[in-house]
């Protein structure tokens, strides 16, 4: 093959998010009716809560890029969907900080 041409386009996938569910619950020994219920894995602790990934990108978008928190909380609505309140992203940042002094100490 003579003269090959060469075209390439990059791009990033379309902005989406996902779910995981989780699902628990007990039983009853029909013995000694004792109850047990089955554990969540680590850091499940609500019945619905954002995730690791969402909680970086918000502080990365509000320490390094210097975003407000109203225009983070746009931004996750108008690209994703996601109503993230101002709030929910004052507390990502504070649990950022909490856990980095963590480290530190």
């Amino acid at each position: 093959m003579t003269n090959v041409q060469l075209r390439q386009v990059v791009d990033i996938p379309e902005p989406t998010f996902f779910v995981h569910e989780y699902q628990g619950g007990e039983k009853k020994c029909p013995c000694c009716k004792a109850v047990t219920k089955s554990a969540f894995p680590a850091g499940v602790t609500a019945p619905i809560q954002y995730g690791p990934n969402i909680k970086a990108h918000s502080c990365y978008l509000y320490n390094y890029q210097m975003s407000g928190y109203e225009r983070i909380a746009e931004f996750w609505n108008e690209i994703y969907g996601l109503p993230i309140s101002q709030t929910s992203l004052l507390k990502f940042n504070t649990e950022a900080y909490t856990s980095l002094a963590l480290m530190d100490a």
